[in-house]
């Protein structure tokens, strides 16, 4: 029984070698025979048959060396090959064309499809001149308060001064809440949009900042005028011809001190302030339903700072209403 048993366990040994040294002298990466592109369907391919009989013989190898090291050996090998094969295969038999397109067929990085920053000068428009941004091709074109449009671009210079205020009706002919409006005079050579200029009065807690409702700019041309009002509804404002329509944000005092003041969003940034007094002892003119008149020769931010450059208006500019003003026009001489 003894001599039985170790001729058996030689007979394993031995088949174990012969078998372990077949898979470990074969090359893994040798090229396998492939099936012919045209071969018919049901025709085998050599690879996978080969992967089938390297499995087979690990299965027998397992069968008869069970405990053995050199079983797990012949089954890693056997799987790896069965798995491998038939993929190998499967690529191998894909035209070359559709492996070489597909990098090909890839959508470009997402960053190329973003589309270009905005540009900082807006694009040109027609007609040309003040209704268009300052530019090389428009050196008549428009720019911010406090700059001027130098060798085609927009140049910074002083803030201050940049815009005046020349006319302010704080106690209109019509209801107040319809008919007060303030007039804005552009000393410089650009001509200027006041979009993003914020306007305060002493009399109100929230200002407001000059905004128009189509987004177009609001340009007030060199040595031109632009008027702000209440309305711009000429059968109830007192036919003021009033360019933008603020409503209800600012308000003026008829029997107090009160002011009206320019700058680009906070007090730093002031372009112009005119603190005046409606009171019977502020000095400054005061008549009802006639606005309050900067005198043309003393037009500046400082000079319309003292109440002594002031007057009553004396032109009546709608024959039928007895309101006095210039509203969007140069002021005449004071008495």
């Amino acid at each position: 029984m003894r001599s039985e048993r170790w001729l058996l366990l030689a007979v394993v040994a031995c088949g174990c070698s012969y078998e372990w040294d077949s898979l470990r002298y074969l090359p893994l990466d040798a090229a396998p025979d492939r099936a012919a592109p045209d071969a018919p369907a049901d025709r085998v391919p050599a690879d996978v048959r080969d992967a089938a009989d390297v499995r087979d013989a690990a299965a027998d190898v397992r069968d008869a060396g069970e405990g053995m090291d050199v079983r797990d050996a012949a089954v890693d090998v056997a799987v790896d090959v069965a798995v491998d094969a038939p993929r190998d295969s499967a690529l191998d038999a894909m035209p070359d064309a559709t492996l070489d397109a597909a990098p090909d067929a890839m959508p470009d990085a997402a960053p190329d499809a973003m589309p270009d920053a905005a540009p900082d000068v807006p694009p040109a428009c027609t007609p040309a001149g003040m209704t268009c941004p300052c530019a090389t091709t428009n050196t008549g074109g428009y720019c911010r308060p406090g700059e001027a449009c130098t060798g085609g671009r927009c140049v910074m210079g002083t803030l201050a001064g940049s815009l005046v205020v020349t006319e302010i009706m704080n106690d209109p002919l019509v209801n107040d809440l319809l008919g007060e409006w303030f007039e804005i005079y552009n000393p410089g050579s650009t001509p200027l949009d006041l979009r993003g200029v914020r306007v305060t009065s002493l009399n109100d807690d929230s200002p407001f900042t000059i905004a128009p409702p189509t987004g177009a700019p609001l340009i007030v041309a060199s040595r031109g005028y632009v008027v702000l009002g209440r309305s711009d509804v000429l059968s109830m404002n007192g036919q003021v011809p009033v360019q933008l329509a603020y409503g209800p944000a600012l308000s003026f005092n008829n029997n107090d001190a009160d002011s009206v003041a320019l700058d680009l969003g906070t007090a730093a940034m002031e372009i112009d302030r005119v603190a005046f007094n409606s009171s019977a002892s502020g000095g400054w003119p005061r008549m009802s339903s006639r606005a309050k008149s900067l005198r043309p020769d003393r037009i500046g931010a400082v000079e319309n700072d003292d109440r002594t450059n002031w007057c009553d208006a004396t032109t009546q500019w709608f024959p039928s209403m007895a309101a006095f003003g210039s509203p969007g026009a140069a002021n005449p001489a004071c008495p």
